[in-house]
């Protein structure tokens, strides 16, 4: 019974606790204070003021890629109605794999040469397209031992170099008509199909014999080899037609991607099947060397890249990968929010800017998530590395538009001194590095764009 009893005391206590705590003036909480009851906050929504207006135009890339570092290579030309026509060209070596160099070959009788490469993507490409567009491939030799510093792969070499080689000579214009959706059936069972995405261009006998002889004369060590053959240079022919043309992926870590020349040991042989010597790309220096033909651009395009006329970023911007365009703009005038609010503390709650795309131009493929950066000097570009300062940035098909948040980059603006310069940002595809990709965007122009301009929106709180 006093236990009963007990526990009805602790209900009736704790009903009455809730209740009395109900009542309470809102004020009166721990917090509440700082603000006084009849002092509400009234948040303050802005897209239109002079203050937001957005300077935009599109610069070059000054950053050079990287691109020794990939496993993914880029081979093709693609002819854009408003950027002109970009190339990607292979640069690399090529190493006999492990054992291979054991091999020893008295009469050398070469059957064929292939040059086979995976492929693991295409751009531009969508799932409906059985086959790509054609194009042609060149393939010749370097011409200098200046890849054979090392057998290591620690040396860096980057988009803008090229090498000296011999153009076509083991392979002159080669059509391909790329496919990533063909199948054939497997080698080991034909009742089972097989992805066809390899392309297999033929190269001359006489390279692969080139190839043999010093696997047979210096087979001590890839260093030896590679004195002698010192690698490929395998290119794209540009294309001409606007809009037509394919920069394709080639994967280097898939084991289909080799260099094989088939061959008879002997005069006398009279064996039909060929013996295969197998020349791979793992592990060897292998690098893109990209090249922009921008005589058939579009003249707002050229003129903005050239900073020759900054204004027509008001109108239409365009941003390119491949260290090519990037889109930069700025607030110049966002400070005057707090002579509008008479000098008062401003609260940003949320600011988001909004970037809409023309989604009309041919075989539209937009980058799926674009980031921002900041110039720190005039040659200079780098990415924000705190994503704190910024969000978002992902495609939005429905909207045809590109959303960042930059809450806390807006209030940073406002918090710094008046005479600290506001910061210059630009915003480039997050995988400008390893996929091509071109936008068409719309400047901040609001009756050139129809209303969908590249504009700010802010919601703010004043405290006086």
């Amino acid at each position: 019974m006093k236990k009963r009893w007990k526990i009805y005391c602790g209900v009736v206590l704790c009903v009455t606790i809730c209740a009395t705590a109900c009542k309470r003036d809102p004020f009166s909480l721990i917090g509440g204070g700082l603000q006084p009851g009849d002092e509400l906050i009234n948040a303050k929504y802005n897209d239109t003021s002079a203050c937001l207006n957005i300077t935009a135009y599109t610069i070059p890339d000054i950053d050079s890629v990287l691109t020794s570092s990939f496993t993914t290579f880029h081979l093709g030309s693609y002819n854009h109605q408003d950027v002109g026509t970009f190339t990607a060209n292979i640069i690399t070596q090529i190493y006999p794999e492990s054992g291979e160099l054991d091999a020893i070959f008295n009469n050398i009788l070469v059957d064929s040469v292939v040059l086979r490469l995976a492929m693991s993507g295409a751009y531009p490409y969508s799932n409906d397209m059985q086959w790509l567009d054609p194009m042609y491939i060149r393939i010749g030799e370097l011409t200098s031992p200046t890849l054979i510093d090392s057998a290591s792969t620690s040396a860096s070499y980057y988009s803008n170099r090229d090498e000296a080689h011999t153009s076509g000579s083991i392979c002159p214009d080669y059509l391909i008509t790329p496919s990533l959706t063909d199948s054939i059936p497997s080698e080991s069972d034909s009742s089972v199909m097989v992805a066809n995405n390899v392309l297999q261009i033929p190269l001359s006998n006489d390279y692969g014999r080139k190839i043999l002889t010093a696997a047979r004369d210096h087979c001590t060590s890839f260093n030896d080899f590679l004195a002698q053959v010192y690698g490929l240079y395998i290119e794209a022919v540009p294309a001409t037609g606007t809009n037509s043309g394919e920069i394709l992926n080639i994967n280097f870590n898939d084991t289909r991607t080799r260099l094989v020349v088939y061959h008879k040991q002997d005069y006398s042989d009279t064996v039909s099947t060929a013996t295969a010597f197998s020349l791979s790309f793992l592990g060897s220096k292998s690098y893109n060397y990209f090249h922009t033909d921008r005589s058939s651009a579009n003249p707002q395009y050229l003129n903005q890249l050239n900073r020759s006329d900054t204004t027509l970023g008001q109108q239409t911007l365009f941003l390119q990968s491949f260290n090519n365009a990037l889109i930069s703009f700025e607030l110049p005038n966002i400070r005057e929010l707090l002579n509008i609010e008479n000098g008062k503390t401003i609260v940003i709650n949320h600011a988001e800017l909004v970037l809409p795309v023309d989604n009309t131009v041919f075989r539209f493929i937009p980058p799926s998530r674009l980031v921002m950066g900041v110039v720190k000097t005039q040659d200079s570009i780098y990415q924000i590395a705190d994503e704190a300062v910024y969000s978002d940035g992902y495609y939005r098909s429905d909207k045809s538009e590109y959303r960042f948040k930059i809450t806390r980059f807006v209030q940073g603006v406002l918090k710094a001194s008046a005479t600290d310069p506001i910061p210059t940002v630009t915003l480039f595809d997050e995988a400008r590095l390893s996929q091509a990709s071109v936008l068409v965007a719309h400047g901040a122009d609001k009756g050139f764009n129809s209303g969908r301009n590249f504009h700010l929106e802010i919601v703010y709180s004043v405290i006086p």
